[in-house]
C-alpha cells in the first residue's frame, strides 16, 4: 500500500523536512507512521501521522486531522534518503 501525508501545500511529507508547526514552533520529521500500525495506535492516530524532533527539544505527534494539521508548515527539505523518490 502506498501512503503519503501532505502539506497544506500539497508537498509531499518526508522523514527529515525542516518544518514549522502552530505557535511557531520548529522541528524535523523524524518519523512518518502508518494507518494501522503499533505507533498509530499507541498516538491515537487512527489516520497515521509523523513525529517532529523539535530543534529545542521535546517531539510533537501530529496527524492529518488534528486541530494543528493545517498550521503545519514546511521550511526546509531535508536530504534524499536512500531508496527513497
Amino acid at each position: 500500500m502506498h501512503f503519503e501525508l501532505h502539506y497544506r501545500s500539497g508537498e509531499v511529507i518526508r522523514v527529515g523536512d525542516r518544518v514549522r508547526l502552530a505557535g511557531g514552533w520548529i522541528g524535523v520529521v523524524v518519523e512518518i507512521f502508518l494507518p494501522g500500525t503499533p505507533l498509530a495506535d499507541q498516538f491515537l492516530q487512527p489516520r497515521g501521522g509523523i513525529i517532529v524532533e523539535g530543534e529545542k527539544g521535546g517531539n510533537f505527534v501530529l496527524g492529518p486531522g488534528d486541530y494543528d494539521w493545517d498550521d503545519l508548515e514546511l521550511l526546509e527539505r531535508g536530504q534524499p534518503q536512500m531508496g527513497s523518490q
